[in-house]
């Protein structure tokens, strides 16, 4: 609600994840899409755009999160630059939860952050954060 008027956002999903239920465990997206706009789009000139992906990736469930905000490095060097250090702990609390899947069935997620000015893909600017969650059909 802070930032409503600073960036505007979409969610893409594939039509065959509306048939299912789909459970995304607690904590995996959302520290991502709060550093989206804390870190990526709030600090931004000018307004943004989040877009949010949700597909079947095999027996995965790909997520990404891709922000045309002011890009990883520069987030980084902004937060470097304070007087007051905030060590963020979101890759890690995402990475855990992924092992935590993985302890299940033997399935493998990944987490990738990719900054997308350093890459040179797409537009060149923001980030985008790519989540491969494994499904587990039982628990």
């Amino acid at each position: 609600m802070r930032f409503a008027s600073s960036f505007v956002y979409q969610f893409e999903i594939e039509e065959v994840l509306k048939e299912y239920t789909v459970y995304i465990p607690p904590m995996l997206l959302q520290p991502i899409l709060e550093n989206a706009i804390k870190h990526g789009l709030a600090p931004k000139n000018g307004s943004g755009r989040l877009l949010v992906t949700m597909k079947l990736e095999n027996d995965l469930l790909y997520c990404a999160v891709d922000d045309d905000g002011i890009g990883w490095e520069q987030s980084n060097a902004l937060k470097s630059n304070k007087l007051v250090k905030h060590e963020s702990t979101a890759i890690s609390v995402i990475k855990e939860r992924l092992q935590i899947i993985k302890s299940f069935n033997g399935g493998i997620g990944k987490l990738e952050i990719i900054d997308k000015f350093k890459s040179g893909s797409g537009s060149g600017e923001g980030t985008l954060v790519v989540v491969r969650i494994p499904i587990v059909k039982i628990l």
